[in-house]
């Protein structure tokens, strides 16, 4: 339908009410510069599903009220073209637009209106995901902007797209429907508001091999900045790896990784933090050989203070007897179950010191894979040997044995 009406036109009061199966409007030779009410114009309408009023001059409108109301089939409404300086009535003005998606009114003015003109304005637009307000306008109490849903896809909040895009916005304005209403101020928040998207944070950890190393760890943001922490320890299968560094990508092997720390974000996004193992990096000063033997007229063994220093700079060592392997030897080592020898024996308890601590007594050939204390990174402990021999003094004995010494990497302890 195309209408033509001419400047002398004051009223539009219901012209197009309970037109229900209408489907198509054609307004662009209206002349509306002298209008002063257009209250319930194009109420219940129902079958419309787009509407160009942008030629439309608002300039003198005074009743905005119902202008929209009950439109239950349109999507999109751009307003953007409408002066509302004079308005004092909105009461109502979108009620009931129940597939309303997009509505623009940047251009509006609601200085004049009070919490009863401005009543009820977006009542039933529960579809109403996409928002754009300017400098001017201004709610008042009871416009009832409807709640956004709280669901798999949307947590129940507006936000602002700023520099973003609709998809992805990026405001600091994260609002329920309660608080935009209450909190907006034209000048400082005028944007596009859209209903805003679960986010999620998910971070993948892999081996420089491209292997994964454990399950990925899922975070939702809401809309607030999340910044990347990676440990830098990760041990896996009592295996520990050292962060290295992260990618946008699923790594390989080789692929190519970022040294800086990963950037924050306020948006869904993807960390791919890559890990490499800890042994690797473990640099440790041992003595090459352990000399020990009876003190002069005595049946004390001892030696002197070996050094072990952990050079390594990312990692403390966990130090494990691995084997300790006679080479050639006449002399018994006794072990915890034997007792000492009554007479003369061609025996001996020897105990192993670190740090000068006992770690291990009744060192024999039995022994294997025990543990001897952590040494942090930098520190330097100390392996020595004692004990005490139940043989003849008079008698000469070599015995050599072969000590296997075993490190591994450990979280660094902070100081």
């Amino acid at each position: 339908m195309t209408l033509r009406f001419k400047d002398n036109i004051t009223d539009m009061l219901a012209m197009f009410s309970g037109a229900s199966s209408l489907r198509e409007l054609d307004l662009s030779t209206f002349d509306t510069s002298k209008v002063k009410g257009m209250n319930y114009m194009f109420n219940d309408m129902t079958s419309i599903t787009t509407l160009n009023v942008s030629n439309f001059n608002t300039e003198e409108v005074i009743a905005f009220d119902g202008m929209f109301r009950g439109m239950t089939s349109l999507i999109n409404l751009d307003l953007s073209s409408f002066n509302t300086l004079k308005a004092t009535n909105m009461y109502g003005m979108f009620k009931g637009m129940t597939s309303l998606k997009f509505l623009n009114l940047s251009s509006f003015t609601t200085r004049k209106l009070t919490s009863v003109t401005m009543s009820s304005m977006f009542d039933g637009d529960d579809q109403l995901s996409q928002l754009v307000l300017g400098e001017s306008f201004y709610f008042k109490s009871g416009v009832t902007l409807p709640e956004v849903p709280i669901s798999d896809e949307y947590n129940g909040k507006w936000r602002n797209v700023a520099s973003g895009t609709v998809d992805k916005p990026n405001g600091n304005n994260i609002w329920t429907s309660d608080e935009l209403t209450k909190h907006y101020s034209g000048v400082r928040d005028a944007d596009t508001y859209v209903w805003q998207k679960r986010s999620f944070i998910t971070e993948y950890y892999y081996d420089t091999e491209g292997e994964s190393l454990k399950a990925p760890v899922v975070t939702e943001v809401d809309g607030k900045i999340f910044t990347p922490q990676p440990e830098k320890y990760e041990e896996v299968n009592d295996t520990l790896y050292i962060y290295k560094g992260w990618t946008e990508e699923q790594p390989e092997s080789g692929t190519s990784i970022h040294g800086d720390p990963p950037p924050s974000t306020t948006v869904e996004a993807t960390y791919y933090y890559v890990y490499e193992k800890a042994d690797k990096f473990i640099n440790v000063t041992i003595p090459t050989e352990i000399v020990f033997g009876t003190e002069e007229h005595s049946k004390n063994i001892t030696s002197k203070n070996y050094d072990i220093k952990n050079n390594s700079n990312d990692v403390d060592l966990q130090m494990t007897l691995a084997t300790f392997e006679k080479v050639n030897s006449d002399i018994q080592l006794l072990d915890e179950a034997t007792p000492d020898p009554s007479g003369k024996d061609n025996s001996v308890r020897l105990n192993l010191l670190i740090g000068g601590e006992t770690a291990l007594s009744s060192l024999n050939e039995k022994v294997s894979e025990q543990e001897l204390g952590n040494i942090q990174s930098g520190k330097t402990t100390t392996l020595a040997l004692t004990g005490t021999y139940f043989g003849d003094l008079s008698e000469r004995h070599k015995v050599e044995y072969k000590t296997n010494l075993k490190f591994k990497a450990q979280a660094k302890v902070k100081n």
